[in-house]
């Protein structure tokens, strides 16, 4: 497994483990504390395709949650071209960020994108349509591998995320949980924990060339916001985008509260027969694992 010490990597590697897999995880550095135990955990850079290649080829699956700059897509297509003729599948984790509408005042958005539907990445910010092309490749190659793409929403839960501890540094900074504009932009979401089985279940039960999402719920910012300034004890507050930008920098502030990205998940329901299992987000942000967060000092 690639990525299997980040946070999504973790949720993921426990999940399989779990579910009886022997999983080997690529660690860049030394193995530290806190990591899943029951892994085999290999030195190994996830971007070095000589590596990914020896390891891929002798595995039943490959797990790919590393976070590998989207402009090496040769790596992608060199990678495919070595699973071919094997019994490989290959599991490829974007993200819904590439079906995402521009929503720079915060705006409500009706685009709704399910995991059956074609995306050309056309409404995406442009840091992250070289993702639609790597996800053109691993789709690309379902005639000779059963290479497949997973696209979690928003994830949260067990403290982490990209997007909620990004709300707690607002409140640290400036004593108010920050929402983009009137705040009623959307993203999609997924408890970790839901998302990992997706992944337990794709390895077995994941069709080639598909695209699976993963989707619990769905709140808007202000909603997330107002809830995080409860638990975080300041307020919530409506900025502009040029003031996010200041606050969690250009690329924070774009990807994740400056689009609206909703998206439905019937072939990942239908295929995989998945069901999520924690739905309510605001409670884990008021009464949940973001309670006794560093992000809260």
């Amino acid at each position: 497994m690639l990525g299997a010490s980040g946070y999504i990597g973790q949720a993921i590697a426990r999940a399989c483990e779990q579910a009886g897999f022997q999983v080997t995880g690529i660690i860049r550095n030394t193995v530290r504390p806190g990591l899943p135990p029951g892994i085999d955990w290999r030195i190994g850079d996830a971007s070095d395709i000589a590596t990914v290649v020896d390891l891929a080829t002798d595995a039943d699956a490959v797990i790919d949650a590393a976070k590998l700059p989207f402009d090496s897509i040769n790596h992608y297509a060199i990678l495919m071209a070595a699973l071919r003729g094997t019994d490989t599948a290959y599991l490829f984790t974007s993200g819904t960020g590439v079906l995402s509408s521009p929503t720079p005042d915060g705006e409500s958005h009706d685009r709704v994108v399910s995991d059956l539907e074609t995306v050309d990445g056309s409404t995406a910010p442009a840091s992250l349509r070289p993702r639609v092309e790597v996800e053109q490749i691993i789709r690309g190659a379902a005639d000779q591998v059963r290479a497949l793409v997973v696209r979690p929403p928003m994830v949260w839960g067990r403290g982490g995320s990209n997007q909620i501890p990004a709300l707690f540094e607002s409140v640290r900074r400036n004593g108010s949980a920050c929402y983009v504009g009137s705040g009623l932009n959307s993203y999609s979401h997924v408890h970790v924990d839901d998302l990992a089985d997706v992944y337990v279940r794709a390895v077995t039960r994941g069709r080639a060339g598909a695209t699976y999402h993963a989707v619990a719920g769905e709140e808007n910012w202000l909603t997330i916001a107002g809830a995080v300034a409860t638990t975080a004890g300041g307020s919530a507050r409506s900025i502009t985008m040029h003031e996010a930008t200041d606050l969690w920098g250009p690329q924070r502030a774009e990807l994740y509260f400056g689009v609206s990205s909703r998206s439905s998940c019937p072939r990942t329901l239908a295929d995989l027969r998945w069901r999520p299992r924690h739905t309510d987000i605001l409670l884990d942000i008021t009464h949940g694992s973001y309670r006794n967060q560093s992000h809260l000092a």
